[in-house]
């Protein structure tokens, strides 16, 4: 079988973010029982290849990577298809003739039997791929909305309505939609009329856990910076719910790890007890060194790779009904909070009692195990493409 994945960015185990790793075990799962190649958007800073992926890439420029001529031209093509086309913001980012030119261009080489489109910027290409077999994975409930957008947010909430418009457009286009969560399925199922189907994010799930027990009064949190919930709960973690914590216990640090640091986010290495890491390659090795994530949400949608990396990993987590929202896992693996003294007490828990960090991130790998490995993920996927 072979199959052309489409994606806004480069999958890869590597990739300095969720979407990105995730996507990169899945296809690496998938190229155990197929022939795959990839279309995407490239980066400077991406990472080289996975080997035996055949590639077809678009160069990108990040915004501090472009001139002022440029810069300029990018905000007229917005103004013009966010205004006058109404595509959603993040939909018009990733318009590109090239890329389309390029997907083309991959259709008639590589010749797919099925092809898998992944994220919701990318259901923009589906009429391109007119006439294949074609599966479409929703990752955003719908919608990547900014944080703010114009004067008293009118941009953000015009946004919202150009999103559902897409979503209707589009998704239907799809011989198969599939969302992360059950949650996300069903609101897309009424949006479209159309049943969307659930594919729970592949988690790469260690050989050997690690020992939370062993490890010092160290919280944890990680993602790219770039996507604004992050460093929104970087900053509240380590402004209001670090110093109640350690009120009780003085010697708790908090890791921030993580590329794109925001100057908010590098400024709070001046905090007593707080390190921003920045990019870790070895993930697995830090994750020996600390107590629990903690990962509170506030904005934003879709199921968090974090909380399933680290529940992989064997670690507890600390976090708030967001933040493990498409995450059904058993109250003992988690600890939960909605205000910072609520999240301060759920991580005073497990650090004062090392035994119960440990038990819990027992749990937590037994969980995803059950529920997110790559084996039973990547038969579901298989037989579905089969179905279509």
């Amino acid at each position: 079988m072979r199959i052309l994945v489409v994606s806004p960015f480069q999958p890869h185990p590597l990739a300095d973010h969720g979407g990105g790793v995730y996507l990169g075990a899945f296809l690496a799962s998938l190229m155990t029982r197929a022939e795959v190649a990839a279309v995407h958007f490239q980066h400077s800073d991406d990472c080289p290849p996975m080997a035996g992926l055949t590639v077809y890439s678009e160069p990108r420029l990040r915004n501090p990577e472009m001139n002022g001529w440029q810069l300029w031209a990018q905000r007229i093509r917005l103004i013009r298809d966010w205004g006058v086309r109404g595509s959603p913001l993040e939909v018009a980012k990733h318009r590109s003739a090239g890329f389309a030119v390029l997907l083309r261009q991959a259709i008639t080489e590589f010749k797919p039997e099925i092809a898998l489109v992944e994220f919701t910027v990318m259901a923009q290409y589906l009429p391109i791929l007119s006439g294949i077999k074609t599966v479409f994975t929703d990752h955003e409930r719908g919608q990547s909305l900014p944080k703010k957008f114009g004067p008293g947010n009118i941009g953000r909430r015009r946004d919202r309505r150009l999103w559902r418009r897409y979503v209707q457009r589009f998704y239907p286009l799809a011989g198969l939609c599939q969302a992360l969560n059950q949650d996300d399925a069903a609101h897309l199922t009424g949006l479209t009329n159309s049943p969307v189907r659930v594919r729970p994010a592949l988690v790469n799930i260690p050989k050997e856990p690690v020992d939370p027990a062993k490890s010092g009064r160290v919280l944890f949190f990680f993602g790219n910076y770039t996507h604004h919930p992050n460093p929104e709960a970087a900053c509240h973690l380590a402004r209001e719910v670090l110093p109640r914590v350690q009120k009780l216990l003085p010697d708790t640090k908090l890791w921030l790890a993580g590329p794109k640091a925001t100057p908010a986010v590098e400024a709070l290495a001046e905090l007593e007890g707080v390190r921003v890491l920045g990019y870790v390659e070895n993930i697995h090795g830090l994750m020996r060194e600390v107590r629990c994530l903690v990962a509170p949400v506030f904005s934003g949608s879709g199921t968090r790779i974090k909380v399933a990396m680290a529940m992989a990993h064997g670690l507890p987590v600390v976090s708030n009904k967001l933040g493990l929202r498409g995450l059904t896992a058993p109250p003992e693996a988690v600890a939960t909070g909605e205000s910072a003294d609520q999240l301060a007490a759920a991580c005073v828990h497990f650090l004062r009692d090392p035994a119960a960090a440990a038990a819990a991130g027992s749990h937590a790998r037994q969980f995803i195990v059950d529920s997110m490995g790559g084996d039973i993920l990547l038969q579901q996927q298989l037989e579905r493409f089969r179905d279509l």
